[in-house]
């Protein structure tokens, strides 16, 4: 509903307000920071000058002085470029909310603004009462408060487009935010960079976002649904609502491959908060195996799935990455456990410890303890009141504690022998119907190759977490985990084990596996094996793709619990045609995306090869505009304004073609190559 002129008056008057705060805010820290900088400049000219007549001391002291300006400085540069950014659009909407004993009228934008009284003129979109803009309609409302619930009545929500200090327009609305500004958000075209969502986020990704009731949440949601987005929302709800106890550094994000991290790169710092690091799963597994130099990273992995032309080689990757796999290991492990032979310990022909006194400490009082580190507390114990009694008579004492245990503490060893293990191999054998002799060759060869591959490292590092335990991270507080779907259960074991202080935000969608090596029929699975207080959440709107896409993809998958957005497009054309007449039409494809002003065109393949073949058949056409060529597991968590899906064989893999086709914004082609 548009305001009255009255009402657009008093709105222009309130801007002009903030603008002038903000103004103020920002003219003094840029005369703070030029004090400050010159202070720092007079410092160090200072200290130079005397270098000669200031002892050791008072030369550090200096030092550290200088260096506290220094972040003093840096603090002051970013207070003043997120108020810049705040200038040119300090919010973006409004409610007034009614309680029993007082009005308070809310307006919400990217962060808050006071005058030097303290009083609020924006709040910031992570406070309490903001949530209620993403919550409700009109009419009766609460929120969360730090002093409890705070109930009334929302009676207006307004919608503002402040741009370049100019308020271009504002309206009453008595929806969700479920209209034009959504709608006209989601109908651009797409960027490099992924952007924030602060004026647009719909309910379903409020209650993630802001959910503190659970120490882990399992994200499930749809292509498109906004995962992503959320994920890094949240990250700055969580920075904010424990900005006292919580520093960036203390969050880590799981994220499927380099491109993607650059893509996330700008979300965070157009939040007001700076990035947190980003860690791939292929790096978390070099930080923690030095055995060997190289271990394979998981785009290698899947390249080799999907380019191989070997069949047993493709069988043993899905049987390793299987879910199920963990179990046959479990096994194996508690055989090696019950392996371990304890007799008395006995030094110099004295008994120091009886064999009942060793398994009582292995089997109660180091419980907590991994297997070998059981074995390891027992030797540590008796080592020290060994030489605290027998100082004189100690030599050798350690090893000679040592060898009265019989177990194999060496986890590469141990994992080349699981290969090896009869026991082991007819489980392999009975649960995946597979040659013993070809699984056990093929992988005994691969551990004595200078590589590590993915699977064996997840392995390899499982077998030492479960035995050995591993030196946890204390000092992270969260972890996020994107495309949550590719993981399987060991990784997550893995994750959970080495973070064991963290709580976890973990986000994936089972329909968007782009192999069969790791299937989940939901995220129910992760949720459970991260144990504790957990929950998991859906995200069931699809805001990426327009409805005619969106409808198109959905019975790829015979999905029917996927809702669409009220924005349209082209109907999806499917184009047959023979590799004779492929170039042209492809050629035609693209030239009419970039007509059509799309920024964003994407020929996506079923692999690196056929990838490879597209590029070189369009390497003659000239365009300066965004043209990527690409296999579709590497356009994972991406999107473009047109995609043209090249089907030669991909829609074979219904997975493989629904992740393709879902990377569509407005425009979607299917190119079926006829045989």
């Amino acid at each position: 509903m548009s305001l009255t002129n009255k009402e657009l008056k008093k709105e222009c008057d309130y801007l002009d307000n903030v603008l002038t705060i903000v103004n103020n805010k920002i003219t003094k820290l840029k005369k703070d920071n030029q004090a400050l900088a010159s202070s720092i400049t007079e410092e160090q000219k200072e200290l130079w000058q005397n270098i000669n007549e200031v002892d050791v001391s008072e030369i550090e002291f200096a030092n550290l002085e200088i260096e506290r300006n220094i972040m003093k400085a840096k603090m002051y540069y970013q207070t003043l470029t997120k108020f810049e950014h705040v200038y040119q659009s300090p919010y973006f909407g409004r409610i007034d909310f009614k309680e029993p004993d007082r009005e308070t009228k809310v307006y919400i934008g990217l962060t808050s603004v006071s005058d030097d009284e303290y009083n609020n003129y924006v709040y910031d979109w992570r406070a309490p009462i903001s949530s209620l803009y993403y919550d409700y309609e009109i009419g009766k409302a609460f929120y969360y408060a730090p002093q409890g619930i705070i109930k009334g009545i929302i009676d207006l929500k307004r919608q503002y487009k402040i741009s370049n200090s100019k308020l271009e327009y504002a309206f009453d609305s008595s929806l969700n935010i479920q209209d034009e500004m959504l709608k006209e958000a989601l109908s651009h075209n797409s960027s490099e960079k992924m952007k924030q969502i602060v004026t647009t986020i719909q309910k379903e990704q409020n209650q993630v976002i802001r959910n503190t009731e659970y120490d882990n949440l399992v994200v499930e949601g749809a292509a498109g649904s906004g995962k992503t987005s959320v994920a890094l929302h949240r990250i700055a709800f969580i920075l904010y609502r424990y900005r006292k106890v919580l520093k960036n550094n203390e969050i880590v994000i799981f994220s499927p491959n380099q491109v993607f991290s650059e893509y996330i790169s700008d979300v965070l710092p157009s939040l007001g908060e700076q990035n947190v690091p980003c860690l791939l799963f292929s790096e978390f597994l070099e930080i923690l195996i030095k055995e060997y130099e190289d271990v394979e990273n998981y785009s290698l992995l899947i390249e080799r799935y999907h380019n191989t032309k070997d069949e047993l080689e493709k069988r043993i990757l899905e049987i390793k990455m299987n879910n199920d796999f963990i179990f046959l290991i479990d096994r194996y492990i508690e055989r090696e456990v019950l392996k371990i032979k304890f007799k008395d310990i006995v030094i110099n022909g004295e008994l120091i410890m009886s064999k009942e006194e060793v398994l009582n400490d292995f089997n109660n009082t180091y419980l907590k303890y991994k297997p070998f580190r059981r074995v390891e507390k027992i030797i540590e114990n008796v080592s020290n009141k060994y030489r605290n009694t027998h100082l004189k008579k100690a030599s050798g004492y350690k090893a000679k504690i040592k060898s009265t245990f019989t177990y194999n503490d060496d986890i590469l060893k141990l994992m080349i022998n699981m290969y090896d293990d009869l026991e082991f191999l007819n489980d392999v054998k009975n649960k995946y119907k597979i040659n013993i002799n070809d699984f056990k060759n093929f992988s005994l060869k691969e551990i004595n190759s200078s590589q590590l591959k993915y699977y064996d490292a997840i392995i390899y590092l499982y077998l030492k977490a479960k035995l050995k335990g591993l030196n946890s991270q204390f000092h992270k507080k969260y972890v996020i985990i994107d495309e949550a779907q590719d993981y399987n259960l060991m990784q997550y074991y893995l994750i959970k084990e080495y973070y064991n202080q963290a709580k976890f935000t973990i986000l994936g969608d089972p329909n968007q596996a782009i192999t069969n090596m790791v299937n989940y029929d939901s995220m129910e699975k992760v949720k459970d094996i991260m144990g504790g207080k957990s929950k998991l959440l859906k995200l069931q709107t699809t805001y990426r793709s327009s409805y005619e896409i969106t409808k198109f993809c959905n019975s790829i998958l015979n999905l029917n619990n996927v809702n669409m957005i009220n924005r349209h497009s082209d109907e999806v054309k499917i184009i047959n045609t023979d590799k004779i007449k492929v170039v042209n039409i492809l050629k035609q494809l693209i030239e009419d995306s970039f007509k059509s002003g799309f920024d964003s065109v994407a020929v996506l393949c079923e692999n690196k090869e056929e990838a490879l073949i597209i590029k070189e058949l369009l390497k003659d056409l000239k365009t300066t505009k965004k043209l990527y060529i690409l296999p579709v597991y590497s356009s994972k968590g991406l999107e473009f304004d047109s995609v043209i899906v090249y089907d030669e064989n991909l829609s074979k893999n219904k997975k493989l073609y629904y992740v393709a086709s879902t990377r569509a914004l407005h425009r979607l082609n299917i190119l079926k190559i006829k045989k």
